[in-house]
């Protein structure tokens, strides 16, 4: 077994939103980031996903599919149906689904959000908590910038 196989069944393990499942058509998601106030994620189709103050439109919203994988989720948009999707090396967009691992994550212990192909966490980046700033993935830090919870849209 390769390290890299080590570290993603790890992972698996000590995933922490063990409560949450692959939802059904009909379930979303806000996530928020833990250290602003009120920023979520926001993607508009083909373009960076940034955070934004929440208005209830559908590029906040999103939905877990099931990944190739027991523990691995492709975190869809209800906008657009597109997937999040790492792009040149570190950004993280919104494209068409496919089976690479590079548009699957895992949903960690303390709120991280990791890509399971590059083994990097969701991470606002330079912890700029400020309405349009870039989401990207980071090597994992600790950090406020890296820790997000996904609140069901009801």
């Amino acid at each position: 077994m390769t390290t890299r196989t080590r570290k993603i069944i790890v992972c698996l393990i000590l995933t922490c939103f063990a409560s949450i499942r692959a939802c059904t058509d009909d379930e979303y998601y806000i996530i928020r980031s833990k250290a602003s106030n009120g920023l979520v994620l926001d993607g508009e189709d083909q373009a960076q996903i940034r955070i934004q103050h929440f208005t209830g439109f559908s590029t906040q919203l999103w939905k877990l599919e099931r990944g190739n994988k027991a523990g691995l989720f492709y975190i869809v948009s209800k906008h657009s149906g597109r997937v999040m999707d790492i792009v040149n090396p570190y950004n993280i967009y919104l494209n068409e689904k496919n089976s690479a691992l590079v548009q699957q994550w895992v949903l960690k212990d303390k709120g991280r959000i990791m890509n399971a192909e590059k083994l990097f966490n969701v991470d606002v980046l330079h912890a700029n908590f400020t309405p349009g700033a870039t989401v990207q993935i980071c090597s994992d830090n600790g950090s406020q910038a890296q820790k997000f919870v996904l609140q069901k849209k009801t």
